[in-house]
């Protein structure tokens, strides 16, 4: 006889044979594979646009920057990214990065959310 031990905190998922269970086994399978997401908002009372590495912040490419409203900026990033940026003015059609290191947050998984407040 064969048994089945489940961790605590763990589920088990029983369906019948047919097309329908196949398919929510399937996209429960899809889902399992996808990063859990954060949210992180960025402000900045002088605005400017942000710039930093990876996709979602245009790849250090002040063209894809994203500009910083007055309500800030929210962008959507997988747990555990650890983002890398600045902030980019444009004067008279001429780029200015800000002086300094590149600023450096961890989106960690004891929040569902961060917010990031620019120095102006």
């Amino acid at each position: 006889q064969e048994s089945l031990v489940v961790p605590q905190g763990g589920s088990v998922l029983v369906l019948n044979d047919s097309q329908e269970s196949q398919a929510v086994y399937h996209a429960l399978q899809s889902n399992k594979d996808r990063p859990k997401m954060q949210t992180v908002r960025v402000f900045s009372p002088s605005g400017g646009l942000l710039s930093g590495a990876g996709p979602e912040l245009g790849n250090w490419d002040p063209e894809q920057a994203l500009p910083i409203p007055q309500e800030g900026v929210i962008i959507e990033v997988p747990l555990g990214t650890v983002l890398s940026f600045k902030r980019v003015f444009r004067e008279n059609d001429q780029l200015e990065w800000e002086p300094g290191t590149n600023r450096i947050h961890w989106v960690s998984s004891n929040t569902s959310s961060h917010t990031i407040h620019l120095d102006p």
